[in-house]
């Protein structure tokens, strides 16, 4: 009886300080470097004389890609070798269109859904033959605290990262309230915010607000301004790894509750001597340059069929290569040159892909991946 207390005891801890801000495992990293170099094929996709802009979104469904255009809103369907084999939706009041003008993010849904987000929080949410089956627009959670209201915050466009796993979504997040803002109130912000909220995937009922800043930010206040933001990604069994944009650990949480455990590399080469912004009328600016620039992790991918964690990162300017690091069972096993650019988001078997790129000029506008095998 007393060691059953004793664990109840540990476990409320954890769970205790999970809903706080201070709260984060020991980092605990190794490595066992099994991966030298990656031999990154070039695939172009084919339109077939379809209008495109060439901005959008990307992900991957059924051994196929796809393509959400941001500005004209048509879904291009490509399969494992380049080629369109469908297109969908578009602009547009019918049933199988996307009311919205432009779209800021989507989310690939577990159950085969599509959700466009607009500009405004108003979603629209297709099923597998694309018909608009739902829409509405977000429901704020109205707490009193300015840091647990989640209208206190908004979604983190340049990097808006979507993902919908169970009856859940979840948006990366960060603040410009007037008293509540990492320019002018930081040392209160990177103590109490949240970068990460969770909502209902069918009522877009706002649930709550989740993963705090952790201690690296807090120690190097004013210094990280232009990565303020997180990727994430869930296993199979809906635990919660995070990465922030500065910070060279990776975060496990225990579904999406609390951290349980923290490892992670520094990536090679980067430039990480960030401006200390000081003003909103500075932001803009300084933080575009930086994030064009310098060096930061992009994104994080955590495959469903093994044991691997891909996370990209931005080396810097200076360098004409990005990075990639492959974690196995949290243990490093390789960090490699990689495209500049390149962002990991699926597996069709026997090859690793990448989001859709863009190559946008005068004379030779193309959509390509890039993929490789392990």
């Amino acid at each position: 009886m007393k060691n059953t207390l004793i664990l109840f005891s540990l476990l409320s801890i954890f769970i205790s300080c999970g809903k706080g801000t201070s709260f984060y495992p020991n980092i605990v990293s190794q490595q066992n470097i099994q991966i030298d170099s990656i031999e990154f094929e070039e695939v172009e996709l084919n339109l077939n004389d379809y209008e495109c802009s060439y901005y959008g979104y990307s992900y991957i469904r059924d051994s196929n890609l796809y393509f959400v255009d941001k500005y004209l809103c048509w879904l291009f369907i490509f399969n494992s070798k380049g080629q369109v084999i469908q297109r969908e939706l578009g602009q547009g009041r019918g049933p199988n269109e996307v009311v919205t003008t432009n779209i800021s993010s989507i989310a690939s849904c577990q159950n085969g859904d599509l959700m466009v987000l607009g500009y405004t929080l108003d979603h629209y949410f297709f099923n597998k033959d694309f018909k608009r089956i739902n829409t509405y627009m977000l429901q704020e959670n109205n707490k009193t605290e300015i840091h647990e209201n989640s209208d206190t915050y908004t979604t983190f466009y340049p990097n808006l990262v979507i993902k919908n796993f169970g009856d859940k979504l979840y948006y990366n997040l960060y603040s410009e309230a007037e008293n509540f803002n990492f320019v002018y109130t930081p040392e209160k912000y990177y103590q109490k915010a949240y970068t990460l909220m969770q909502t209902n995937r069918d009522s877009g009922r706002v649930k709550k607000l989740l993963c705090p800043y952790p201690p690296f930010y807090q120690e190097h206040i004013g210094e990280l301004d232009a990565m303020i933001s997180l990727n994430y990604d869930f296993d199979s069994e809906g635990n919660l790894y995070v990465g922030f944009e500065a910070d060279s650990t990776i975060y496990k949480y225990k579904q999406d509750e609390y951290p349980i455990k923290a490892f992670g590399y520094k990536g090679k080469n980067m430039n990480q001597n960030y401006q200390a912004i000081r003003s909103w009328e500075e932001c803009s600016k300084m933080v575009s340059e930086d994030r064009t620039n310098k060096g930061y992790y992009t994104s994080l991918y955590v495959s469903p069929t093994d044991n691997y964690i891909f996370r990209t990162y931005q080396k810097g300017s200076h360098d004409s290569t990005d990075g990639l690091q492959i974690y196995q069972n949290e243990v490093l096993i390789g960090d490699v040159p990689a495209p500049k650019g390149i962002k990991i988001i699926g597996y069709i078997a026997p090859y690793y892909y990448s989001e859709i790129m863009t190559d946008i000029d005068i004379d030779n506008d193309k959509m390509y991946i890039y993929r490789f095998k392990l």
